[in-house]
């Protein structure tokens, strides 16, 4: 990401689940991201060039930063790079159950899900579940990369959709074929990915 947008990246080492569950990891990135905001001139940009990115369960969390920090109001972001974010809490979509075991499974799903909510139910907590979230609008531009043969496909499919459809600027790629976690696999897919997304951050940051 950091050869194909330009950009320094500043990687979070946020807590993890279960002994640190939701929202110790949320809070840990929205820390970090107000810091990098805050420390932009020492990152060599301005406060206004910063974006956000995630993959998985990293997804998750910077689509549920992208709408706190919206909902706060202090701070713009000027992108969102979404990388097969989980957005839809511990609900079952098609595609998870066409995809069932092909990397990860729907009971191996069930437990990530239950370390990170400690057991509560969360599935119409914005934060938690971003496609839950009563409104989408006034969000940062966003570029969403699926994976055809993922679980997670459907659920980053209808988070792009709600996303464009309530006047967010998306750019949303889905690469046949390819299964949870492939841009950390090493498959020739994942290089065109990586250069996707570079491009489109290179955009953003410059536009913002």
């Amino acid at each position: 990401l950091a050869q194909g947008s330009g950009a320094t990246v500043v990687s979070v080492g946020y807590r993890l689940a279960p002994e640190h569950p939701y929202p110790a990891g949320l809070d840990d990135c929205e820390t970090v991201t107000r810091w990098a905001i805050d420390n932009a001139e020492r990152l060599g940009t301005t406060a206004e060039r910063v974006a956000i990115a995630g993959e998985s369960a990293g997804g998750n969390l910077s689509a549920a930063l992208a709408l706190r920090l919206r909902d706060a109001g202090d701070v713009t972001l000027a992108g969102q790079a979404l990388l097969y974010p989980g957005t839809a809490g511990s609900r079952v979509t098609e595609s998870m159950k066409e995809f069932d075991g092909l990397v990860l499974s729907l009971d191996t799903m069930a437990m990530f899900w239950n370390a990170y909510s400690g057991g509560r139910d969360l599935d119409d907590d914005p934060y938690a579940a971003p496609l839950s979230a009563p409104s989408l609008a006034g969000l940062p531009p966003a570029v969403v990369v699926l994976g055809g043969a993922d679980l997670l496909r459907d659920e980053g499919r209808a988070y792009a959709t709600r996303l464009r459809d309530e006047g967010v600027d998306v750019d949303e790629f889905c690469f046949p074929g390819q299964p949870h976690g492939f841009l950390n696999f090493g498959f020739p897919a994942a290089a065109d990915a990586f250069a996707h997304v570079g491009r489109w951050l290179r955009s953003a940051l410059t536009n913002a």
